[in-house]
């Protein structure tokens, strides 16, 4: 069995992990791709969170405003709008009726915003952890 350290070392890591793949696809004009990406960093940050907490494993959803709020941290109506955006990254990037539209949303200024503040949020939930 893994050690509460190791097991927040593990969502960190991935956390970290998808960012880069993020912060790459972006770069490389996949903006849409890079958003989903965006979300998984985010998604993985707060699951870190979590269980660095509650010691225990953090729901299997990907709905990011619940999964903050089962954490049981401060946050703000303006964070929780902004999961709440950030959530449609994932949705949005799997099903081909939703990625033609989140294509066509995803231009180089909403992408330049919303991964801006995902770097923000995801930064914040990191700062949290204490391992």
């Amino acid at each position: 069995r893994m050690t509460k350290d190791e097991v927040v070392g593990f969502w960190v890591s991935a956390s970290d992990e998808a960012w880069d793949t993020a912060e790459k696809l972006v770069g490389l004009g996949k903006r849409s791709d890079g958003l989903f990406f965006a979300h998984l960093a985010v998604e993985k940050i707060i699951k870190a969170l979590f269980y660095d907490k509650k010691d225990d494993n953090p729901p299997p959803i990907h709905n990011l405003d619940k999964l903050a709020k089962n954490v049981g941290t401060d946050i703000t109506q303006e964070q929780l709008d902004e999961l709440k955006e950030i959530t449609g990254f994932n949705v949005s990037a799997r099903y081909d009726d939703y990625k033609r539209s989140f294509y066509k949303k995803a231009t180089m200024e909403y992408t330049s915003v919303w991964i801006k503040k995902a770097k923000h949020i995801r930064d914040y939930f990191k700062s949290l952890i204490f391992v």
